[in-house]
């Protein structure tokens, strides 16, 4: 799939994964759409693409708001070809799920689910318009395809984005649309995803957290890169890391066997 002298739109470009996604994008000089509610962080990321000799736009926007993200859509020059959408907007919050905050649960439902599904309505009769083939990028988590205490409804939002992006693939096949779905699984990234503050995670257990994305992270960019090839290859999975799967394997024998989880 061809990307150079295209558009790619990026949610949650202010930090971490997507920050990097954009400085990916203004690598393989196309024009990124920056999408965010920090204000700073996005005038951020648009400075250093636009170091980078491209013209980014950023535009403010909370992907738990439909109306925004269409009206933005809406709003990208019509003679403008999108290559890339990346959902990639994420929140995670810790916590024991029979004591966990219902603000933390509900936002971590509203960003991580609805956010996708708002992203995919904004932009899909748009691309499935477009002449050239383009692909949706979608950021879950290897939390996906594993149940682990004190994330647990993290990992559901994940695995909930996973059939999203599953039966999205499958519809467009339906309808011979000419988009594709990637869906990108990393595990810990360093990042600043765990340093908000967050009323249902004791500080012992964030404290936990931000050592695992510290000490065993991989970085931002090589996250970044293996997207963008996954994409433009037109794969399904994007992978960064690999030692999850054996125990995604046990899990899945352990359902076929009728096995209790460990």
């Amino acid at each position: 799939m061809e990307t150079a002298g295209r558009v790619a739109v990026i949610t949650g470009a202010a930090n971490g994964i997507g920050r990097a996604l954009a400085h990916e994008a203004a690598r393989r000089r196309m024009t990124p759409v920056l999408i965010d509610q920090d204000a700073e962080g996005l005038a951020r990321t648009q400075g250093e693409c636009e170091t980078m000799g491209v013209a980014a736009q950023a535009r403010l926007a909370d992907v738990r708001d439909r109306r925004q993200l269409a009206d933005l859509a809406a709003d990208i020059d019509a003679a403008a070809s999108i290559a890339l959408v990346f959902a990639n907007a994420g929140v995670l919050r810790g916590g024991l799920l029979a004591s966990q905050l219902a603000d933390d649960i509900d936002l971590m439902i509203d960003v991580n689910i609805r956010g996708v599904l708002n992203t995919v309505a904004a932009f899909s009769e748009r691309l499935a318009g477009q002449a050239q083939r383009s692909r949706l990028v979608i950021t879950a988590s290897q939390a996906a395809f594993l149940a682990t205490p004190r994330i647990g409804a993290y990992s559901a939002t994940k695995h909930a984005v996973w059939a999203i992006a599953e039966t999205l693939a499958q519809e467009y096949k339906l309808a011979d649309a000419p988009v594709g779905v990637t869906l990108l699984c990393p595990g810990a990234v360093q990042t600043g995803l765990v340093d908000a503050p967050s009323h249902s995670i004791g500080g012992e257990l964030q404290d936990d957290f931000k050592a695992v994305m510290r000490q065993r992270g991989a970085s931002p960019d090589a996250i970044a890169q293996l997207a963008f090839e996954a994409a433009i290859a037109e794969r399904f999975w994007a992978f960064p890391q690999q030692g999850f799967k054996r125990l995604v394997r046990a899990r899945l024998e352990g359902l076929i066997d009728e096995v209790p989880p460990v």
